[in-house]
């Protein structure tokens, strides 16, 4: 909610600079901010889908097993994150090394 960045400033700290914010669903509303942006039509289409199969098996009511269907949303770079720097050459296979 671009409120958050409003609240921030009146308290002095900067985004990014001072403090980044990930934005949970990134939309028209959000303009330049970091985060994940749903798929809406492809989750819509998906519940169709489901409506229409439980039509098609004469099902009524909610389902007897509940079933999980997960439609990732797409990473938006915006600008309310700092950009993330490299890790240094190895310094992956150090930490793995490590943990």
């Amino acid at each position: 909610d671009p409120v958050v960045e409003t609240w921030l400033r009146a308290l002095g700290k900067r985004v990014p600079k001072d403090v980044g914010l990930a934005y949970l669903e990134v939309t028209e509303r959000t303009p330049g901010a970091s985060g994940i942006e749903r798929e809406s039509e492809r989750v819509g289409a998906a519940a169709i889908d489901l409506l229409v199969t439980m039509l098609n098996h004469n099902q009524r009511g909610l389902p007897a097993f509940d079933n999980v269907l997960l439609i990732k949303g797409t990473w938006v770079e915006g600008s309310t994150l700092k950009k993330c720097r490299q890790p240094a050459q190895g310094a992956s296979s150090r930490v793995a090394a490590e943990g």
